[in-house]
């Protein structure tokens, strides 16, 4: 079972049904700052995404954590297109608006990609993003991922057909942050 301490504040767990009202909470306080990063049904129901994720886990089809900040859920890391037999997954991440710029997301996504692929024996990591987040790119390049391109208006944001940015990672390319 992955649990991890981050430091004195923060922790990271399987993310568990448990878990929905405060997922629920989280996204209903961060809607706005979250609209970029998720599908409008997360937005619309976390409970039913949420169990969703423990179902997959459940198979062994995906992974997602729950990231802590003392009681308050303040993000999530999940993965999706988990393909075993090729060793792979896409790697999705969000952080409640006032954790972020402090590297809770970068010790998070190190712990989450660290159990990734020691544990579970995955060789690649991709992340897609808004095309040009101001943080995301220096976040990732900080864990060894390059930008392998641009996904041309690939989802709709707001009614507007938007690029994504495609970064991957491999296991031997994976850089764990200093303390």
């Amino acid at each position: 079972m992955f649990e991890y301490r981050l430091d004195d504040t923060h922790s990271l767990r399987p993310a568990d049904l448990a878990d929905a009202e405060a997922l629920a909470h989280a996204v209903a306080a961060n809607r706005e700052h979250l609209l970029p990063w998720l599908p409008d049904h997360v937005l619309a129901t976390p409970q039913a995404w949420l169990a969703e994720r423990a179902a997959e886990m459940a198979r062994g089809a995906g992974f997602a954590a729950t990231v802590w900040r003392g009681g308050e859920l303040a993000g999530v890391i999940w993965t999706s297109k988990l393909d075993v037999a090729h060793r792979k997954a896409q790697v999705h991440f969000w952080l409640v608006r006032d954790a972020c710029g402090r590297g809770i997301m970068t010790r998070s996504l190190a712990a989450v990609l660290e159990h990734l692929f020691a544990q579970r024996g995955l060789h690649r990591a991709t992340v897609r993003a808004p095309a040009g987040h101001p943080r995301v790119r220096p976040l990732l390049e900080r864990l060894g991922f390059v930008h392998e391109g641009v996904i041309r208006e690939s989802v709709w944001r707001d009614g507007t057909p938007c690029d994504d940015d495609l970064f991957g990672l491999l296991a031997r390319e994976f850089r764990r942050p200093l303390p």
